[in-house]
């Protein structure tokens, strides 16, 4: 137990300087993959866009709309926010545009992270959903309009609340220097480093954060298994009206349309 004590004393007073060359190296790395990333998102908007005669319309929406939430946080997380992590300290601070020039406060920045993530995440579930529902053409699995956009607003408004609770968790300054000098003094030359950072700990916020996740990661979970359940069902469905008709080519070409969807 002694040993252990020593160990982690050891870690809280070492000083985590960062090399500037190595922070130099990675900064550039950040932007190179960021302008690799958008590049592809962006042809895959055109492509898209180009595919109208194969996608159904609430399909191809979904789909572009994923990727502009993917290109919002390529050019967020590669170009304006660039976080390089302070261990062991829960925090981090920021080398991009929005930390740099307009120092713009590192929550807020990270608030904005977890705002966009969420956006990801719920894009992707409706692409999933309006997959399902792009090759249903009637039956009880087949959502009206009106319930489409009950599910989309409420699956988007229930994720965004993980921001908007992360956004009333953060630390006073006094409190994140506190915080610095009383656990981790080998980090307290973040302090004048001239770069916007941030430090977080344990309180009632962050519990009710942590648990907003653990709720919705239940039910999105629920939520995606549901949608394969009713892609599965309405596959097979089909196949067996297909099946009926005693057409082998079509019964393979249905098949192969079939595992493609799945797949997808």
């Amino acid at each position: 137990m002694t040993s252990l004590l020593d160990w982690m004393a050891h870690y809280q007073h070492s000083n985590y300087t960062v090399n500037s060359n190595l922070e130099d190296l990675f900064t550039a790395y950040h932007r190179f993959i960021g302008i690799v990333s958008i590049t592809v998102n962006t042809l895959h908007i055109y492509l898209l866009a180009k595919a109208s005669h194969i996608y159904t319309r609430r399909y191809r929406y979904s789909l572009l709309l994923l990727q502009v939430w993917f290109i919002a946080l390529n050019i967020h997380l590669s170009l304006l926010f660039i976080p390089f992590p302070l261990y062991p300290l829960f925090g981090a601070y920021s080398r991009g545009f929005l930390g740099t020039h307009l120092h713009i406060s590192f929550h807020y920045q990270m608030t904005a992270v977890i705002f966009i993530v969420d956006e990801c995440i719920a894009s992707l579930l409706m692409v999933a959903l309006f997959r399902n529902q792009s090759f249903i053409l009637s039956g009880r699995l087949k959502l009206s309009d009106s319930q489409l956009v009950i599910i989309t607003f409420l699956l988007h408004f229930s994720l965004d609340l993980n921001a908007l609770i992360f956004a009333f968790i953060d630390l006073d300054l006094d409190d994140q220097l506190t915080l610095l000098s009383t656990h981790y003094p080998g980090l307290e030359w973040i302090s004048s480093h001239g770069f916007v950072w941030g430090a977080y700990s344990w309180n009632r916020g962050a519990f009710f954060f942590l648990l907003s996740i653990l709720i919705q990661s239940l039910t999105i979970g629920s939520f995606a298994l549901l949608t394969v359940s009713y892609t599965i069902r309405a596959v097979r469905r089909q196949r067996r009206i297909i099946g009926k008709r005693k057409d082998k080519r079509l019964t393979q070409r249905v098949r192969r349309v079939d595992t493609l969807v799945i797949s997808q």
